[in-house]
């Protein structure tokens, strides 16, 4: 694969920052507000009343929520393969 001139920390057009505002201003308020195709009514809409019938289970506190997530393993590829990170 050959690399070419263009270096994007110098030549990028829009600053990261910038293009994480452009997809929350699209997610939050221009997709999330289009209507469903299938349930032909508005994504927050279908949510919220999902919400309202099957609200989620919060667990009581930090201490439940870690049991409930378990143990988390870090794996580090590399080109001999994957190994344990210490965690």
């Amino acid at each position: 694969m050959k690399k070419y001139d263009y270096n994007p920390l110098k030549n990028s057009v829009i600053s990261f920052e910038a293009l994480q505002e452009i997809l929350h201003i699209f997610i939050i308020d221009i997709y999330n507000q289009s209507s469903h195709p299938e349930l032909k009514s508005p994504r927050t809409s279908v949510w919220s009343k999902a919400i309202q019938e099957f609200p989620p289970a919060l667990p009581g506190s930090y201490q439940q929520l870690k049991v409930l997530v378990g143990n988390i393993s870090l794996f580090c590829h590399s080109p001999g393969g994957r190994s344990l990170e210490a965690s």
